[in-house]
């Protein structure tokens, strides 16, 4: 027995409709007397490859036209991505015994055909275009028995919001997607409208019964906002686009955390690309030992502590997954944002305070002495005293090896504990080396700037581009190892929330570093004219000319002390008294 949607509430027993509930099989729903879009029609029945759509036996070509062309205007209001087959047969009332039974047309294909023969067998298997999921049939078959107006359809009055209009006396909206529109563009009047139960009225009265009930019961809802209970109606009466909502990061690494401990780190809901909307929903993990709060958001931005507590958790060499779920307006399905987190041993002493120290102090060991074996290579000055070295490598080497060895060592001695020995090498090296070629860049692009006028003039013709890059390149360890012992600190803290910052001191620091990167190209503009207005007055020569003498001083200085400890520690001439000679003997 097939499912009956009857558009009048009831149906009679000898009806059209009442024959194919009992006729047809029950994988069938039949919409009994539905009117689309001012036409009324006998029956449509939603079988499994698409819609059959009956006509009775009096209507003529041009109605048949007619009412075919509502129903796919219907589909397109109302189900603009679905595309079912739409086949048409004309019925009539046949006289029999066993009671009224239905049958094809005269003017059909095959006239005098039972009905539900016919329907059986233009119904064929189902094409993999005609329903995009099983609840739809269903869906379609409610809003054809209860959609007298669809969205794009012209009420018969228009609905007046309170505010709005050329003259300001309230804009008319005479269907349904203007009203949508409008309470898009200014919610205050679409709240105010559900609220006093304006907007359900004239939905009942113009014959979108199913809206004017959707529009009661949003309001209706338990401890929902005003704002939220709009949205609600516009996304499920499929007035509007669903809001756009992004989720930073991508995905949660709660990182190292010895057993029993706890992480936590913030993720960031915003808007995405699309309609703006009003995004709204809840939070719940798919695990016990995930946490999150607040688990509700009433628009974006907004930002919610995802935690791991893992006092429940044993020690695995596999991390430990799960997902947050996202459920709200932004889509109908939970949006899945996945976490992770590692649970380890502590470590022991001896890898503290011994194997820590030492793998850093190699690692920088080696990074600084490979920046240093590019000196030569980018060209950058070697004072003659440093040259009298020769120094295993070059002039560079060792001093760059020995800095960046300090500093590792340094951050492996303040290492976080859960932290393993590779996963913290790894870290800082990445943030050493990207601050390197972030530094270099830097100062490359200012250099250009100041030659091609940025600088008023100024040049370095004593030194080379990419010597003043290798040289800023070198010091990239410094602000990585502050940053490494800044996380180190913050480890140690037990309630610490990684990535919660505050908006004040983050506007602050873009702020400063702007600043500081005009200055760095705008000073030697502004500082040019002022030095030569002072040496043109004789004020900067003598001044000039004392650094260089200075700087030569030092550097003769410097090789002479060089000259001094070669000759007293590696020089081994005779010493400067002569020898006594000996007495030959009388033979």
């Amino acid at each position: 027995m097939a499912e009956l949607f009857s558009a009048n509430g009831w149906t009679q027993p000898d009806s059209l409709g009442a024959y194919l509930e009992q006729a047809l099989a029950d994988d069938y729903l039949v919409i009994a007397d539905p009117e689309i879009r001012g036409c009324p029609v006998p029956a449509v029945v939603v079988g499994r490859s698409g819609l059959l759509l009956l006509h009775d036996a009096a209507d003529t070509a041009a109605a048949q036209q007619k009412t075919r062309a509502a129903l796919e205007a219907f589909l397109a209001d109302e189900f603009p991505g679905l595309r079912p087959p739409i086949r048409q047969l004309k019925v009539a009332r046949a006289a029999s015994d066993a009671g009224p039974a239905w049958v094809t047309a005269e003017d059909t294909a095959t006239p005098g055909v039972a009905l539900e023969q016919a329907i059986e067998a233009l119904d064929g298997p189902p094409p993999a275009t005609a329903w995009q999921n099983a609840a739809q049939p269903e869906a379609l078959a409610a809003a054809l028995r209860d959609r007298r107006l669809t969205i794009t359809q012209r009420a018969s009055q228009p609905f007046m919001f309170r505010s709005g209009g050329r003259l300001r006396t309230g804009t008319r909206a005479w269907t349904i997607r203007d009203a949508a529109l409008h309470m898009d563009r200014h919610p205050e009047d679409g709240i105010h409208h559900l609220r006093d139960g304006t907007l359900a009225a004239w939905l009942e009265d113009e014959g979108a019964a199913d809206l004017a009930q959707l529009a009661r019961e949003v309001v209706n809802r338990p401890r929902i906002e005003m704002r939220a209970a709009l949205e609600t109606f516009l996304v499920t009466a499929g007035l509007v686009a669903r809001p756009a909502l992004h989720h930073a990061p991508p995905s949660l690494d709660l990182g190292y955390v010895t057993q029993g401990g706890h992480a936590a780190r913030v993720l960031r809901l915003r808007r995405g690309r699309g309609r703006r909307g009003y995004p709204f929903g809840d939070l719940r993990t798919s695990a016990p030992w995930l946490a999150v709060e607040p688990d509700t958001f009433q628009g974006v931005p907004a930002e919610v502590v995802v935690s791991a507590d893992t006092a429940g958790l044993a020690i695995s060499p596999q991390p430990y997954r799960a997902d947050v779920l996202v459920s709200g307006s932004a889509s109908e399905e939970p949006i899945a944002v996945p976490a992770v987190v590692r649970v380890v041993a502590n470590p022991s002493p001896a890898n503290r305070t011994l194997l820590r120290p030492l793998a850093g102090l190699l690692a920088g060991a080696i990074v600084g002495g490979l920046i240093g074996a590019l000196g030569p290579l980018a060209g950058v000055a070697v004072p003659d005293w440093l040259a009298r070295l020769h120094l295993p490598g070059g002039p560079y080497v060792l001093p760059l090896t020995l800095i960046w060895a300090l500093a590792g060592l340094i951050r492996g001695a303040q290492q976080p504990a859960a932290w393993p020995i590779r996963y913290a090498l790894r870290r800082w090296l990445a943030r050493s080396l990207a601050w390197a070629a972030g530094l270099a860049s830097l100062t490359i692009i200012i250099v250009l700037a100041w030659e091609h006028g940025l600088g008023g003039g100024l040049t370095l013709p004593w030194v080379s581009l990419s010597a003043i890059a290798l040289m800023v390149a070198g010091t990239g360890f410094f602000p990585a190892t502050l940053d490494e012992l800044a996380a180190s600190r913050h480890e140690a803290i037990a309630n610490y929330v990684h990535g919660r910052r505050s908006r004040r001191r983050t506007a602050f620091l873009a702020a400063a570093g702007i600043a500081l990167l005009v200055a760095a190209l705008l000073t030697p503009r502004l500082v040019a004219p002022v030095a030569d207005r002072l040496e043109a007055g004789a004020l900067l020569s003598p001044a000039r000319a004392w650094v260089i003498e200075q700087w030569d001083a030092l550097n003769r200085k410097a090789g002479e002390l060089l000259d001094k400890a070669i000759l007293k520690y590696y020089d081994r001439a005779a010493p400067t008294a002569p020898p006594t000679p000996t007495r030959t003997p009388a033979p």
